[in-house]
C-alpha cells in the first residue's frame, strides 16, 4: 500500500528500512571479513545503533587491574588479606553491574522505542521528506524526523 507524500502528495513513498537496505551493499572478501559500503542516502538515514559492551568492558578490564594491583599492596601493607580481596571482588562486581546494567538499559529504554520509530519511517522519493503514516491512507507528518 502507497501512502502519498504530506508535503507534495506524491505515491512514490518508500519506507525508510528499504531505502537503507537498498542502498547498503554487504559482501565478504577472499579472507572472510564482512565489508560494507552506503550511499549518502544510505547513511543519513541510518538506524539507530545499540549501545555496546565494548568501551565499558575495556573500562572494567582496566579497573580489575588496577584494583588487583591495589587490592595486592593493600594486603601486604596492612596484612589484611581477606578485607583486599573483598574489597577487589565488589569494585570488580560492580563494575561489571555498571557494563551490564548500562547497556541493557539504555537498549531497552532509548534504542529499542527509536528503532521502532525508524522502521516506521518512510520516505517520499520525489521530495525527499520523511514522514510517519497514520490512520491507514491518511498521512501525518512527524515533525521530529521531517527533512525538507
Amino acid at each position: 500500500m502507497a501512502y502519498p507524500c504530506p508535503q507534495c502528495n506524491d505515491q512514490s513513498t518508500q519506507r525508510i528500512s528499504l531505502m537503507y537496505d537498498l542502498n547498503t551493499r554487504r559482501w565478504k572478501d577472499h579472507l572472510g571479513r564482512a565489508h560494507s559500503s552506503q550511499s549518502d542516502l544510505a547513511s543519513k538515514y541510518s538506524p539507530p545503533q545499540p549501545r555496546g559492551y565494548f568501551w565499558r568492558g575495556l573500562a572494567v578490564f582496566f579497573l580489575s587491574l588496577l584494583g588487583s594491583a591495589f587490592a595486592r599492596a593493600m594486603s601486604q601493607e596492612l596484612h589484611m588479606p581477606l578485607l583486599s580481596v573483598a574489597l577487589f571482588w565488589i569494585v570488580l562486581g560492580g563494575s561489571v553491574y555498571w557494563l551490564i546494567g548500562g547497556a541493557k538499559s539504555y537498549n531497552a529504554k532509548v534504542w529499542q522505542p527509536a528503532m521502532r520509530e525508524w522502521e516506521s519511517l518512510f520516505i517520499c522519493r520525489g521530495c525527499g521528506y520523511t514522514f510517519v503514516p497514520r490512520c491507514g491512507t491518511t498521512s501525518d507528518i512527524h515533525p521530529d524526523r521531517a527533512h525538507a
